[in-house]
């Protein structure tokens, strides 16, 4: 949901084990366990860094 609010497109795969999310040529990948390209992790961590402040 927050990356939808950051302008991100975002695609649930089609065997419901994770999602897609793309933005001005720039793709992500997060998966049903929580892993995910570095895209993913990054956005992940400066969204955790968002959370503590």
């Amino acid at each position: 949901m927050w990356l939808e609010k950051l302008g991100y497109s975002v695609k649930n795969l089609a065997d419901g084990k994770g999602f897609t999310f793309s933005f001005k040529k720039e793709y992500g990948l997060v998966t049903c366990d929580l892993a995910g390209n570095a895209l993913a992790m990054q956005l992940g961590e400066e969204f955790e860094d968002h959370l503590k402040a």
